[in-house]
C-alpha cells in the first residue's frame, strides 16, 4: 500500500484560529463563505463581515474591504481628522491612480503566501508517516 492509498491524517497538535481575509469583492466573498461554505454572518460593521460555522461569536472569518485609497470610503478611527493612510502613502508616491492595480497585486501575492502556506503545511505533515 503506497502512501496515496492512506487516508490523509491531520496531526493532533493542528488547530484553526480565527482568519482575517482583506477582499476586493465583498458581494463574492459574502456569496462563498455565506453560500458555498456554510458559514453564518453573524455582524457587518465598517467594511468588514464576519462570520461563524455556528451562527453565534466568535467568528472564526473576518473579511475587511480594501482597494480604497482614491475613494476613502471606509470609516477610520480617530474621526475625520484622522490621515488615510493609503491616500496618503500612494499619493506621495505618486502612485494614486494606480491604487486598484497596487491592491490586486497585494491580493495576489495575498493568494500566493497562503497557497505556498497550505502546500508547506501538507508537505511537512506527510513527512512523519511511514511509508509502505
Amino acid at each position: 500500500m503506497n502512501n496515496q492509498d492512506q487516508p490523509f491524517k491531520i496531526h493532533p497538535n493542528t488547530s484553526l484560529a480565527h482568519l482575517e481575509l482583506t477582499v476586493s469583492d465583498m458581494a463574492s466573498m459574502l456569496a462563498f463563505y455565506g453560500g458555498l461554505m456554510g458559514f453564518q454572518l453573524i455582524e457587518t460593521q465598517g467594511g468588514q463581515a464576519r462570520f461563524s460555522p455556528t451562527g453565534r461569536p466568535p467568528a472564526l472569518v473576518t473579511l475587511s474591504e480594501r482597494k480604497d485609497a482614491r475613494a476613502q470610503a471606509l470609516p477610520l478611527l480617530g474621526g475625520e481628522d484622522t490621515l488615510h493612510d493609503w491616500n496618503y502613502i500612494l499619493g506621495r508616491l505618486s502612485l494614486l491612480r494606480w491604487d486598484q492595480a497596487v491592491g490586486n497585486g497585494v491580493y495576489t501575492v495575498g493568494l500566493v503566501a497562503l497557497a505556498a502556506s497550505v502546500l508547506w503545511g501538507f508537505s511537512c505533515s506527510r513527512e512523519g508517516e511511514p511509508s509502505a
